[in-house]
């Protein structure tokens, strides 16, 4: 009777929850499923993105660095740089190895204990014909080069465009990669900000040949800011990203 009916009507009723809450869990489940679905699908677009961004600055910083290496290889194409460097080389091969590291360390020693540029040392390094075409450069290019510098073969400067460090450089990282045991090679030196340059600069370091042979090394610090700057800038205006060097 009245009281199977509501027994009945019970059971259906829990029935009905039962059915209820296992339809909103497998409703849940398929949310989550595809909720994890589209972060998975959204990372991937995203990894994808930086991908391509990163292949096209790697190409545009990759077209810059042949620009800026063929720039410092330009700058020791002249006759008064070789010919100089002649002239030194010959004056440091009259010395045996152990005899010619000798004298190049007393004027190394000799270099750093001068206090300024204009020590009577030091300052026929920084005024001279090469020296004259070196500032010549960085007056033709305002902004774009920092200090430039030349060594002969042995490592030791023979001009500069301002006091350096030390005269002598065969024992410096970047002297010795683009040396590269005699063979040569354009090499790269990060040296983040040059007061000369009033920017970021790279050290571009090439090798000067004579007869297939090195006869010297040149080393240019290049302000970065522009090609940098344009490839971010481009950027920006493409993705509203933020990117970092």
């Amino acid at each position: 009777g009245l009281q199977t009916k509501v027994e009945t009507m019970k059971l259906q009723y829990k029935y009905g929850l039962v059915s209820f809450g296992f339809g909103i869990t497998l409703l849940l489940a398929a949310l989550a499923i595809f909720y994890q679905q589209s972060i998975y699908s959204a990372q991937k677009q995203a990894d994808s993105r930086v991908q391509e961004v990163t292949s096209e600055i790697e190409k545009r910083f990759t077209a810059d660095l042949k620009y800026l290496s063929e720039a410092a290889q330009s700058l020791a194409l002249t006759p008064v740089i070789s010919e100089e460097l002649k002239r030194s080389n010959a004056l440091f091969a009259q010395y045996d190895s152990i005899s010619r590291e000798e004298r190049i360390s007393q004027l190394n020693q000799r270099w750093k204990k001068a206090s300024d540029e204009f020590d009577p040392f030091v300052r026929p390094y920084l005024d001279n014909p090469v020296v004259d075409y070196l500032n010549a450069q960085q007056r033709a290019f305002p902004g774009h080069y920092g200090e430039i510098f030349i060594t002969n073969r042995y490592g030791t400067a023979i001009a500069a465009t301002a006091k350096l460090t030390t005269l002598a450089h065969a024992n410096k990282y970047w002297w010795l990669g683009s040396y590269f045991n005699g063979v040569g090679r354009i090499f790269f030196d990060d040296r983040g900000y040059d007061e000369s340059a009033q920017g970021y600069v790279l050290g571009a370091v090439v090798p000067i040949y004579a007869n297939n042979e090195i006869i010297g090394i040149l080393k240019c610090n290049i302000n970065i800011v522009g090609p940098v700057g344009d490839a971010i800038e481009n950027y920006k205006d493409h993705d509203g990203g933020l990117l970092q060097l």
